[in-house]
């Protein structure tokens, strides 16, 4: 069982990306109001070709949002940009969590 639906309590708003337009610029989908649990854990990590990415915040929602990178997450009126997206499994293997890293 996991404790993220006990712990998923902050209200945030997931933007999806939209489709990009004719000028180069993605636009906004249609935002999602949902819960889940905000913590301002700030790090890096390194992504395929080798460039570094630092994230400011990390939200960690129900295995069932859908969520991805470029997607934007408003919470307590300040808007971020998902820049990773680890779905983690339990032992069983079976979807536990969502862990979104914020810019």
């Amino acid at each position: 069982m996991s404790l993220i639906a006990a712990y998923a309590n902050d209200a945030v708003t997931i933007t999806p990306r939209g489709p990009l337009g004719g000028d180069g610029r993605y636009s906004d989908g249609t935002p999602v109001v949902t819960t889940g649990w905000v913590n301002d854990r700030s790090g890096w990590y390194r992504n395929k070709d080798g460039t570094e990415i630092t994230y400011t915040r990390v939200v960690y929602l129900k295995p069932d949002e859908a969520i991805n990178e470029g997607d934007k997450v408003t919470y307590n009126g300040v808007t971020h940009v998902v820049v990773m997206v680890k779905r983690n499994n339990d032992v069983s293997n079976v979807s536990e969590h969502i862990k979104a890293m914020l810019a």
